[in-house]
C-alpha cells in the first residue's frame, strides 16, 4: 500500500472514526481525541501492512471498531488512574504526616515511610514517573520532562501502580 492510498483511506474515514471515538470517550478525556484518532489510524495501517485485515468486513467498520475500542481502553485507564489517585490521596496527606504528634499520626508516618521505601524499590523508569506525579506533575508534563510519549508515561504509571500496590501489600499496607 502506498502512502497516498492510505492518506485517501484516512480522508474518507476520518469523520466516521472520529465519531466513534467521541461517542465512546469520557468527556474528561476530550483533550486526547486527536491522539486517539492518530493511534487508531496507526494501528489500522500496521494491520493492513501485516495483512491482518481480511476483507470480510468493510474497512470503515474495521476502522470504527478500532476507534471505539481505543476510546474504551482510554476510559478504563482513566478509571484506574482516578482510583489510584484517590488511594494515594487517602494514604498520603504529607502535611498531616509531617506534623505527626499522636500515636495514630505516628502510624501514618510509618506508612508514609513504608510507601517511600516501596517507591525506592521500583525500577528507575517507574520510580521517576511516580515521584514526578507525587510532586504534582500531570502526565503530559511528565512526558515532556522525560521526553517520552504520553502513552508510554501512562502505561508505565499504570504498571508502577500495580507493582507499588504489590510491594505495599507485602509490607502490610492494604489498599482497597
Amino acid at each position: 500500500m502506498e502512502k497516498n492510498e492510505f492518506q485517501n483511506i484516512i480522508n474518507e474515514n476520518k469523520g466516521f472514526v472520529l465519531s466513534a471515538i467521541e461517542k465512546n470517550l469520557d468527556p474528561k478525556l476530550s483533550d486526547q481525541i486527536e491522539d486517539i484518532l492518530q493511534e487508531a489510524f496507526t494501528r489500522a495501517y500496521r494491520a493492513l501492512m501485516r495483512g491482518d485485515f481480511l476483507s470480510q468486513a468493510k474497512l470503515s467498520t474495521y476502522l470504527y471498531a478500532i476507534g471505539r475500542n481505543l476510546a474504551i481502553d482510554h476510559n478504563r485507564k482513566l478509571r484506574n488512574q482516578e482510583k489510584y489517585d484517590k488511594i494515594i490521596k487517602q494514604q498520603i496527606d504529607i502535611k498531616t504526616y509531617s506534623q505527626a504528634s499522636t500515636a495514630n499520626e505516628f502510624e501514618k508516618q510509618e506508612e508514609l515511610n513504608t510507601l517511600y521505601s516501596s517507591i525506592s524499590k521500583l525500577p528507575g523508569k517507574y520510580r521517576e514517573i511516580i515521584n514526578l506525579s507525587l510532586q504534582g506533575y500531570k502526565d503530559r508534563e511528565v512526558a515532556e520532562k522525560l521526553k517520552l510519549n504520553l502513552t508510554t508515561i501512562k502505561s508505565r504509571k499504570l504498571k508502577a501502580r500495580k507493582v507499588l500496590g504489590d510491594l505495599l501489600t507485602e509490607e502490610g499496607i492494604f489498599i482497597n
